[in-house]
């Protein structure tokens, strides 16, 4: 008899359990399916019995004793284990004319079906589904939801390229590029420059005679970003344009 819908909850590993339960009754041990994920449920292996993980309670009707093992110790943190059935879809039990009635047998026998079922159930709430009624192809959904995050990745290095550009135009526009930063020079606070062997921009905040390398001297400046990626407001506020 099978009284609930659910298989059993997934497993989150800590590092403190190596034993779980299965909530369905078995004939065989490759019947218990084992996947493993991250936390989130992604990157999903399929385990192997044996291999991975053994299985107690095949052939039984204790639900008390169903009971997988993970071979190998406990199931790590940050690792999840969800188990399914994995059952042939056939029906194995003959019944033959004014035989005998086995009620352990049919009732094997329609748990059986009853399990398949759940399972399916089960794996048609993952799928994607489309309206009663719809023209829409379930294959076509997903490739055009593909086919949009490559057109989204595409936008937004198109929309990087062109701040780049919008940047370097502004730039352009208001007579630049800036001057660079030189050694032995003096500087007083505001100065805006650009600094060749590093590629940054950068507003002096304390006056200065420069030393021998910018990056010795960067105390005494506040980096606006790359020649690639400096916010022009501040540039404009900060050099008085």
């Amino acid at each position: 008899m099978i009284t609930s819908e659910n298989f059993s909850s997934p497993y989150l590993g800590n590092n403190t359990f190596n034993e779980m339960a299965y909530g369905f009754p078995v004939s065989d041990k490759t019947e218990v399916l084992v996947t493993e994920t991250d936390i989130d449920g992604m990157n999903p292996v399929v385990r192997v019995v044996d291999v991975h993980y053994t299985v107690n309670g095949v052939g039984s009707d204790n639900n008390a004793i169903w009971i997988i093992t993970r071979i190998g110790g406990n199931l790590p943190a940050g690792v999840k284990w969800t188990i399914t059935p994995n059952i042939p879809f056939t029906q194995s039990t003959d019944f033959g004319n004014q035989g005998s009635f086995f009620a352990k047998t049919h009732e094997r026998a329609f748990d059986r079906l009853t399990l398949i079922s759940q399972w399916l159930k089960e794996s048609v709430s993952r799928c994607v589904k489309i309206n009663i009624g719809s023209n829409s192809n379930p294959d076509q959904i997903i490739s055009d939801l593909q086919s949009s995050a490559i057109d989204a990745e595409n936008a937004s290095s198109s929309a990087s390229a062109s701040a780049a550009a919008a940047l370097q135009s502004a730039m352009d526009a208001a007579n630049y590029p800036l001057p660079a930063w030189v050694t032995g020079s003096g500087y007083v606070v505001g100065k805006v420059v650009y600094d060749p062997t590093t590629n940054v921009i950068a507003r002096c905040t304390a006056p200065h005679t420069s030393g021998a390398t910018f990056a010795g001297d960067v105390a005494n400046w506040q980096l606006m970003g790359s020649a690639g990626g400096v916010n022009m407001d501040d540039v404009w506020s900060y050099s008085g344009i």
